[in-house]
């Protein structure tokens, strides 16, 4: 699926397709391509239709008769939605308008004229396919208590079979509200693209890490709440959920995360960080040298590549799993060039773990070693050698199908074809050029005979 972005931010125009493996963004400073990692990790949160989603659920007119009588149902999705696409796309945009503001924690901006749609609601043979591909996988919703529960189970060309529990009793009176409930739940999931499960690490991380208890008890409270001029102080909602999760990282360690992203976190800690991170039961953090001779120190304390980092690793071992979306901003902040190749070889392999990766830099280290793991992937003879040589796991390579790249200039975001042998980073290439020549023409001019 793609998304079309217009008139956000400084993007007039940009059409970002969410199924590759590894998505790239890059450019100069301010052009917009934080702006549009924002509306892709807002698309899907929460009601994608926010109050219309309940209008919406009315194209579902089945009779719910049987699921009550016989214990279950079948629901065509594709027969209640497919002939109401252009009006779907206009209340998407609608209702994306209207959720900017708090994405962005700008409410004084002019949003009217901005356009965030998936592509699919922009033509009806797409639209048809998705509705044909749904896949709900095996979702349940409950009911209050006594089992009350449903069952939803994804059927080819869009049909959901529905389910009651056995033992569910629904007594006469509340069967519409579970009916009402049923149909807001299907439209929920029809159209939230399967994006509900996004992560953002974003580039004022460091500071969270240091600051966000503290920003929570001080100042969040404070938030989305008018001033004297009815104006509203408000972080983008990104800020918001990276300042909460922080503020709830006590709670982490209960979490049981899965082996191989955990496997992962170590590898960050060991080969870049040279230490453990630890939360204490007061979800305070300290980096642990490993060595009995040294005391924890708090992160506050710690070097700033410890407090860049400290989010992915606590993502990939509390948060991680397969079929999520991650968003990393300037994954290269605060590290040494020979670390930003480390972790970018570690976000190539979560990519390959089934996490979907967008990051978004500067870094020509970064870049060059993405492309070094394309190249990688080619079959060749000569492949193994290559990869012994220079100490890559066959787990990190990657092919250039599954790469996405996309250089943010002149207000469009532009996709660029990736190769077999990488992609070319043009504006970087030639900053790096012309640092050279001045450096040789001085170079050669003072201090050469």
């Amino acid at each position: 699926m793609k998304v079309l972005i217009k008139n956000i931010g400084k993007i007039k125009e940009a059409e970002i397709d969410l199924n590759n493996q590894l998505t790239v963004f890059f450019g100069p400073n301010n052009t917009g391509k934080t702006y549009i990692s924002y509306c892709l990790y807002g698309l899907g949160k929460g009601q994608p239709f926010g109050n219309s989603i309940k209008s919406i659920s009315n194209y579902i007119n089945n009779s719910f008769d049987d699921l009550f009588s016989n214990g279950n149902i079948q629901i065509n999705l594709k027969e209640a939605f497919s002939n109401k696409r252009e009006y779907l796309r206009s209340k998407f945009i609608e209702s994306f308008r209207e959720f900017l503001p708090q994405l962005f924690g700008n409410y004084t901006s002019d949003f009217s004229q901005s356009i965030v749609v998936p592509s699919l609601f922009e033509n009806q043979v797409e639209f048809d396919e998705y509705l044909d591909k749904l896949s709900f996988g095996n979702a349940t919703s409950v009911f209050g208590q006594n089992n009350n529960s449903v069952r939803y189970t994804s059927k080819p060309g869009g049909v959901v079979e529905i389910q009651i529990n056995p033992n569910a009793v629904f007594n006469l009176e509340n069967r519409p509200n579970v009916v009402d409930s049923i149909k807001l739940i299907l439209t929920q999931f029809t159209f939230s693209f399967n994006l509900n499960s996004k992560f953002f690490i974003p580039a004022e991380r460091i500071g969270i890490a240091s600051f966000g208890k503290e920003l929570v008890l001080n100042r969040f409270s404070k938030t989305n709440f008018p001033t004297k001029n009815n104006e509203f102080i408000s972080y983008s909602l990104v800020i918001n959920d990276a300042i909460q999760q922080q503020f709830q990282i006590a709670n982490l360690q209960n979490r049981q995360g899965s082996e191989k992203f955990i496997t992962l976190a170590n590898e960050i800690e060991n080969e870049i960080l040279s230490g453990k991170l630890i939360i204490n039961e007061t979800g305070d953090v300290f980096y642990d040298y490993g060595n009995n001779d040294r005391t924890n120190i708090s992160i506050l304390n710690t070097a700033s590549t410890i407090k860049s980092l400290s989010s992915l690793v606590f993502y990939l071992r509390y948060y991680a799993y397969r079929g999520q979306t991650l968003f990393i901003d300037e994954p290269e902040a605060n590290l040494h060039p020979d670390n930003q190749r480390k972790i970018a070889r570690k976000l190539v392999k979560l990519s390959n773990l089934g996490i979907n990766v967008f990051i978004s830099t500067h870094s020509d280290y970064i870049i060059r070693e993405i492309n070094i793991m394309i190249m990688l992937s080619k079959q060749s003879a000569q492949i193994d050698d290559l990869i012994e040589k220079f100490k890559i796991s066959k787990e990190e390579k990657i092919s250039s199908s599954k790469v996405g790249v996309y250089f943010f200039n002149n207000n469009k975001a532009a996709k660029i074809n990736v190769s077999d042998t990488g992609f070319d980073a043009t504006t970087i290439d030639e900053t790096i050029l012309d640092q050279n020549q001045a450096l040789n023409e001085i170079r050669w001019t003072l201090f050469e005979d």
